[in-house]
């Protein structure tokens, strides 16, 4: 079970005047609230949502009133998380012309028409610390919210005769056609 009290959205940054500085946690992205309260951000990049964030940390300084002055130092990851999107071969040559960033965790965005076969595989061949890989919004997916929508406006027969015209490789013979006819109207399905 998971329990919140409050939030970003929920706290007034009102309820921080009197204090010179606020060091809140837990947000990853670095970000003020006011101009007394801090969320420092993570120093790393901890999910793959996170590429491309510029990671470090705050250095606060107080002076002798109390005033604080706060600059961010960035650091540099060993290892950055990085988005790369575009047909996988093209992510492969790209990868193999720059091998400066091998070890880098990656997340890909693949753009082919089509699902690559063992694609992860294929990525981890280049980037042995490539975590994710979608297909964002492609033809492909396109193509299949089109078949679907065929599908449903077909009828049972019209959808047996496609099938056993793709698995035959021929139109069913007319002793198919009874046999589905009768199974039909026995199914109580409407020819």
């Amino acid at each position: 079970e998971s329990m919140m009290v409050g939030g970003l959205d929920n706290v007034d940054a009102a309820a921080f005047e009197g204090f010179n500085y606020v060091a809140l946690g837990h947000i990853h992205r670095r970000q003020p609230v006011g101009s007394l309260a801090w969320y420092s951000g993570t120093p790393m990049a901890y999910s793959l949502d996170e590429a491309g964030q510029e990671k470090g940390c705050l250095v606060v300084e107080l002076d002798a009133a109390g005033h604080a002055e706060v600059r961010f130092a960035p650091f540099a990851p060993l290892h950055p998380i990085r988005h790369v999107t575009g047909p996988l071969a093209e992510l492969i040559a790209e990868a193999a012309l720059s091998p400066e960033g091998r070890e880098d965790y990656i997340y890909a965005s693949l753009t082919d028409p089509t699902p690559v076969t063992d694609a992860m595989a294929r990525l981890q061949a280049v980037w042995p610390n490539a975590m994710k890989l979608d297909y964002p919004s492609t033809a492909a997916a396109a193509d299949l919210r089109t078949a679907a929508a065929e599908v449903e406006n077909k009828s049972f027969q019209e959808l047996f005769f496609d099938f056993y015209r793709q698995m035959n490789g021929q139109d069913p013979s007319e002793e198919a056609w009874q046999t589905i006819r009768r199974l039909t109207r026995e199914g109580g399905i409407e020819p």
